[in-house]
This record gives structure tokens, C-alpha cells and sequence, in this order.
């Protein structure tokens, strides 16, 4: 399956919130199943500004999946980033038990 890597706490957000976007530089033509792999970066001031404890969240793991339906560049979605490309997110499952993995800073194949 696809994956692709996002620093915490946005990679919990997307699979325990409402996050259905992902701001990037560049487009994606991929449209279906994605699954999401936590780096080993963390944003400390992020996950404060969440409330989240940054010490408990897990990372260098793929924690779920979602769909990408589409990529466009003007999503009213409160995630969309301005002038970035937003790549639209449905249907998050969280795994039972999350698969270490190495991550990438583009789309990478990861065995679920």
C-alpha cells in the first residue's frame, strides 16, 4: 500500500480528529486508500497547541489508513494551508497494532 509520512501530531490527527487534509508542496494523482506513517519528527508546538503530550505519542510507526479523493488548491476545509496543494482525506481507520517502518518524504510503499 501507499504511505506517506507526516510529523505528530498531525499524523493522530488526521486518524483521531477532523483533519481531512494534508497540505503539501507538490500535487498527488493518487486517488484511494492511504496509509499514514507517523516520522520520528514531532512538533512540540503544535501538539501543545492540540493539547496533546508530545512523550505519548507514537512514532516511526504507520498508526491507519485513510482515502484520498482529490488534490486542489483551494480547500475550505480550516487544515487548508494557503498556496500549498491540499490533498482531501476521508474514511480514517486507526490499525489495531501499529507497524514500525522506515519513513520518506514522498509517497513510499509500505506492506499491510
Amino acid at each position: 500500500m501507499r504511505c506517506i509520512s507526516l510529523r505528530q501530531p498531525y499524523a493522530y490527527l488526521i486518524l483521531h480528529s477532523d483533519k481531512d487534509v494534508e497540505n503539501r508542496r507538490r500535487r498527488t494523482h493518487h486517488r484511494g486508500p492511504l496509509a499514514i506513517h507517523a516520522s520520528l519528527t514531532v512538533n512540540y508546538e503544535a501538539c501543545r497547541k492540540y493539547g496533546l503530550d508530545p512523550e505519548k505519542l507514537p512514532t516511526g510507526k504507520v498508526l491507519g489508513t485513510v482515502e484520498v479523493y482529490d488534490c486542489i488548491r483551494n480547500s475550505k476545509s480550516k487544515w487548508a494551508q494557503r498556496g500549498r496543494y491540499h490533498w482531501l482525506l476521508r474514511n480514517p481507520k486507526r490499525l489495531r497494532k501499529y507497524i514500525p517502518a522506515c519513513g520518506n518524504s514522498f509517497i513510499f510503499w509500505v506492506g499491510l
